[in-house]
């Protein structure tokens, strides 16, 4: 999904779109490191934040950070003065980028399945904050495992368009669609179906619990009222992360799709334009989490400004 078709390179485009290419990744780069780290930091300094919820929101923070200072500078230097750092730096470093984006993927779905389990099961065991880490700390391997080792040791520098280049070198014909497909389904369509299930069953949940409010006495009708506000902010604010990263995933993938079943019948230009929007979008996204905490979540929002002004 990281991996750009490399139709945007240097001799390519026109030296303007590069610069904003430049441009355009390199402070995403700025603002991801810096807002990300904020996020850490908040949850960190603030026992009070330490939720379940919070940690792995920490997790997609961390991930992103990942993304700004070592994904996509590597694919910056690559595109624009080729792969300097040899075979095996190649197969190290470049599939990382694709478990940073699985990561977030899994994280973003363990999330709203903690949601789901907090708000439509109540009477279940709350997820602990220690089991949040032992799950924090599965998530990372796993998804190293199951979306970079496929792929790492197939990567080879090779020649593309006068330049070293990170590529891999498929062993059979069929590998690299069925790797793509494989990414496709288990990374994007499965995680959304049950985001999307998830989220549709918490707002089911919680909007059928505030009509029986009208017979409690006052004082917990006011402690409900407000318990529900909080809960519907939480969701709100998850709801919108998780239509950001879709948002600035899926174009990716349907490009990876198109690429790889219909290149025939493409019109090059147009597709070399598209898949540039969509690599820009695709990098832009982990400085958006941040932004949409710090927009959305009160709690985020007082918290950071004590952690920059206090400090």
């Amino acid at each position: 999904m990281a991996n750009p078709t490399c139709w945007w390179r240097p001799s390519v485009l026109r030296a303007s779109l590069q610069n904003h290419v430049n441009y355009t990744i390199f402070s995403s780069d700025i603002f991801g490191v810096l807002l990300n780290s904020i996020i850490v930091f908040t949850v960190y300094r603030w026992p009070e934040m330490r939720t379940p919820c919070n940690l792995l929101i920490v997790n997609l923070a961390v991930g992103d950070l990942a993304v700004a200072s070592l994904a996509a500078p590597l694919r910056i230097i690559e595109v624009f003065v080729g792969w300097p750092f040899g075979n095996f730096l190649c197969s190290v470093l470049l599939p990382m980028q694709e478990m940073f984006v699985t990561v977030s993927v899994v994280t973003h779905t363990t999330i709203a399945l903690e949601r789901f389990r907090a708000i439509v099961r109540p009477l279940k065991r709350r997820l602990s904050l220690r089991n949040t880490k032992l799950i924090i700390f599965a998530i990372w391997p796993a998804c190293y495992v199951t979306s970079s080792l496929p792929i790492a040791p197939i990567l080879k520098v090779q020649q593309y368009n006068g330049m070293d280049t990170c590529m891999p070198l498929w062993p059979f014909v069929l590998y690299r669609p069925i790797y793509e497909v494989y990414l496709l389904v288990v990374f994007i369509a499965v995680p959304l179906f049950i985001q999307t299930m998830a989220y549709f069953k918490i707002l089911k949940t919680l909007r059928t619990r505030l009509t029986p409010m009208c017979a409690l006495p006052m004082n917990r009708k006011l402690s409900r009222a407000i318990q529900y506000r909080k809960r519907r902010r939480l969701i709100k604010t998850l709801g919108i992360l998780v239509l950001a990263f879709q948002v600035c995933y899926i174009p990716r993938g349907v490009m990876m799709m198109v690429w790889e079943f219909a290149h025939d019948q493409l019109d090059m230009t147009i597709f070399m334009y598209a898949d540039l929007v969509t690599l820009i979008l695709f990098y832009l996204k982990h400085v958006m989490n941040p932004i949409i905490l710090f927009a959305t979540s009160r709690d985020f929002r007082r918290s950071s400004c004590l952690q920059i002004f206090c400090h």
